[in-house]
């Protein structure tokens, strides 16, 4: 008779038995526990405790950028454009997460979503022609003269013209926003010229625009 190398393996019942109890009980004492309702906070509330979050912190202190980068993970910055020309300018995008303010583990994971804001920020003062574009459209389409409106404005009737000019290129081009995102450097923009080099790269890293 062979007698093996590693005796077979036998349960020992009495500690498995042991084992199920204890989950057994365990289970039951989940089922017996009441659920404890979520409470969903009010806007004031939330905006409390954004207050009190910040309250004492100074802006250039580690605090505050660890607090913010809680709050606001990616930021995304997007160049754009006037139609007719002129400066770049940038706006940024990015979801604010005021469930980080609950202090409560599982309500800030079950209202993640409910209380998740997506957010766009112009970086820039509009040039006066888009500042006053829609009150001069108004104020013309009221049948009053170009010079009146210019004048109720505060401004020329020089930069009236040039507002009515952006609007009416904004209908010809069917557009209801202004600002058009600049995918590539513009052939009027003297001063973007690195792409033009034969050697000149761009590879965009994956995921790059999303927040």
């Amino acid at each position: 008779m062979v007698t093996p190398l590693h005796p077979p393996l036998v349960p020992r019942h009495g500690v498995t038995l042991r084992v199920v109890a204890v989950c057994r009980a365990e289970e039951n004492h989940l089922k017996e526990r009441p659920l404890e309702a979520i409470v969903i906070p009010s806007v004031e509330t939330v905006k409390a405790m954004a207050r009190e979050s910040f309250a004492g912190l100074a802006v250039e202190s580690p605090d505050f950028g660890k607090l913010m980068r809680m709050l606001i993970p990616r930021i995304v910055v997007i160049p754009y454009r006037l139609p007719d020309g002129g400066m770049i300018v940038h706006s940024a995008k990015f979801r604010l997460h005021l469930s980080q303010l609950l202090p409560e583990r599982r309500a800030a994971d079950a209202l993640q979503r409910p209380l998740e804001q997506f957010l766009m920020v112009d970086l820039f003062d509009p040039p006066q022609r888009e500042a006053y574009r829609r009150r001069i459209m108004v104020l013309r389409a009221s049948d009053m003269s170009e010079k009146a409106a210019a004048e109720a404005c505060g401004i020329t009737i020089t930069a009236a013209q040039r507002a009515a000019t952006l609007q009416r290129m904004m209908d010809a081009l069917g557009l209801t926003d202004p600002y058009v995102a600049v995918t590539e450097p513009p052939d009027d923009f003297k001063r973007l010229r690195r792409h033009r080099h034969r050697r000149y790269r761009f590879e965009p890293p994956d995921g790059a625009g999303e927040i």
